[in-house]
């Protein structure tokens, strides 16, 4: 097993190899001490998860062998969008994030892009909807987005010549979180010939625009 922050990124002292099955969450982790709780962090701490994971599973299907338990923790981890290129078996995260939510069956929400991740030309536009009208929470880059967050959409999201990745998520009435939404998009310019130097035998010398992420017209 691997750790993951809240990111969810890899936890400094996370392990890798084929070996590495899925991950589990290894920061902030709620833990008995005394008469409060503390924080804890490390791959340590993703064992017992996984295994508690297990035990309720279990308490829900006793018939189940250690294998059926194991296969099924297994298939529904929480896997990373295509876009971010690390779907399916990867050395770092196994076959994704640990979902006991999912490994029980329980009902959830279900959040929606209506934009698919990838490049675009131009401004873009991304809208975000749930299945019952939960609202939804969002961040960017590699923050998780739950209801600390504070950013609830209320509108399109609008984006222009940059890059950013889009992670989004919502709860329902009894608290059950929908698997968290993660795409990647980004915008470039088709930028105007006039930024552009070009010597005699038509070879461009320099850029003088003022984007990072360009497209360049196929004829200048």
């Amino acid at each position: 097993m691997s750790a993951i922050t809240k990111g969810p990124t890899m936890h400094p002292t996370y392990g890798q190899g084929i070996f590495i099955d899925l991950t589990a969450p290894g920061v902030d982790l709620p833990l008995a001490y005394g008469d409060g709780y503390v924080l804890g962090k490390g791959t340590s701490f993703c064992p017992p998860l996984t295994v508690s994971a297990c035990a309720m599973l279990l308490s829900l299907h006793p018939e189940y062998t250690p294998r059926e338990i194991f296969d099924i923790i297994k298939a529904t981890t929480l896997p990373y969008d295509e876009s971010l290129g690390i779907t399916g078996l990867n050395y770092l995260y196994g076959t994704g994030i640990l979902d006991a939510v999912e490994a029980m069956g329980i009902k959830r929400p279900i959040v929606k892009a209506d934009l698919k991740p990838g490049k675009y030309t131009g401004e873009i536009e991304v809208s975000l909807s749930s299945d019952n009208n939960e609202k939804i929470y969002y961040t960017f880059s590699q923050s998780f987005p739950d209801k600390e967050s504070r950013k609830v959409f209320t509108q399109p999201i609008k984006m222009y010549d940059d890059q950013f990745l889009l992670n989004a998520i919502s709860y329902n009435d009894d608290g059950i979180p929908s698997r968290m939404l993660s795409c990647l998009y980004r915008s470039s310019v088709l930028e105007s010939g006039e930024n552009f130097e070009i010597d005699e035998d038509g070879i461009i010398t320099a850029y003088n625009g003022n984007h990072h992420d360009i497209i360049i017209p196929s004829e200048i």
